[in-house]
């Protein structure tokens, strides 16, 4: 097997944990997401089960704001919330709102970042969180936690911080020869300079070591599964 980003480490490891839950799971719900999810698509390759989208976008199946506490009536089996509550600006309520969301039975995973850069988005307020503080706020919601950590490496470490970019798998892998050239502006007389510019910080993260790593220096995702 080659080498996996760490996103795609992340994913497997969701894959992984519902493996022994996977005859309970008739129900999803995606927060924040839609049936594009990496997790999604690769579960959708193991069960077959009805998909609700929430979120603030008009394209999801039911609006809702996870920074303000809701009641839901509709419950699922199996609750995704990936790469959303370092979008939120009250964690806490977000949590709440996810557990209105479970029955007793029911199940909840979720992915953040643990280390992001800053960036632009509108409703950036966090550069990530720890599992530990996040398994904390579920104790005091009763939820168990059935596994939880953070992933990362080095070289991934350095290209999100030092480098600012979200580098794709084959970035990842080949930091030189796989230079990402679609961020550059199309039809650029500069994008070759734009290259050389950036090359010295490519030749430099080709020789970072790129193991995953569950190590807090250079964790940049965070997933935690848990259970009512």
């Amino acid at each position: 097997m080659g080498e996996l980003s760490v996103r795609e480490n992340i994913v497997n490891k969701f894959i992984d944990a519902i493996d022994p839950f996977l005859d309970k799971i008739e129900t999803v719900a995606v927060i924040g997401a839609s049936n594009s999810d990496p997790e999604i698509i690769e579960l959708k390759k193991k069960k077959n089960f009805e998909l609700t989208t929430y979120g603030i976008d008009a394209e999801a199946d039911h609006q809702l704001d996870l920074n303000i506490q809701t009641e839901s009536k509709i419950k699922y089996d199996l609750i995704l919330c990936s790469q959303v509550l370092e979008h939120l600006y009250d964690v806490k309520s977000g949590l709440v709102n996810l557990v209105n969301l479970m029955d007793k039975d029911s199940l909840l995973w979720i992915g953040c970042p643990a280390s992001n850069m800053s960036h632009g988005s509108p409703y950036y307020f966090s550069a990530g969180y720890q599992p530990e503080l996040i398994t904390k706020l579920a104790e005091g919601l009763s939820l168990q936690s059935i596994v939880y950590g953070r992933v990362g490496t080095k070289r991934n470490y350095f290209m999100i911080h030092a480098l600012r970019i979200w580098p794709t798998t084959e970035e990842l892998i080949h930091p030189i020869i796989k230079y990402n050239f679609s961020r550059l502006p199309k039809n650029s007389k500069l994008n070759a300079l734009r290259y050389l510019r950036d090359l010295p910080g490519r030749i430099y993260a080709s020789l970072i070591e790129n193991k995953i790593s569950n190590k807090v220096e250079y964790a940049s995702e965070t997933f935690v599964w848990l259970k009512k």
